[in-house]
Parts: structure tokens; sequence; C-alpha cells
């Protein structure tokens, strides 16, 4: 999955959305928020987006999510 066309899917909710994220521990957490968002994913992309998520920078993050001065 390409992190940061997913999170140029998520449009404004992106900061939002990637906070709360951050703080799941599984991607079976991350379900409820997918869809109260409507964003479709499956059981893998779930997985491999938190795990991609939580092994970025903060840096990364910021660039990834539009905060980043570039």
């Amino acid at each position: 999955m390409d992190i940061e066309k997913f999170f140029e899917v998520l449009g404004e909710r992106k900061e939002e959305i990637i906070r709360k994220a951050m703080q799941f521990r599984s991607a079976e957490e991350l379900l409820p928020l997918a869809k109260e968002h409507e964003v479709a994913l499956d059981q893998n992309q779930e997985a491999e987006l938190l795990e991609t998520m939580k092994k970025m920078s903060d840096d990364e993050l910021e660039k990834a999510t539009g905060e980043a001065d570039v």
C-alpha cells in the first residue's frame, strides 16, 4: 500500500484520523475508524497501514500528511 496515496484519500480528515490511528495497538482497532470516515480497508490493508505508520518517524508522518513545510 502506498501510504502517501492513502493519506491523500483521507483529504482534510487525515490529521485527525492519523492521530487516532497511531494510538491503536492492533489492526482490528483501525476498522471502526476507517468505517467512520468511509475509508474501505480489508484486514491485510489495515495491518499493513498500521504497521507502516508505526515505523514512520515524526518527520516522515508530517511529510506524508502534508504538515511539513516543504
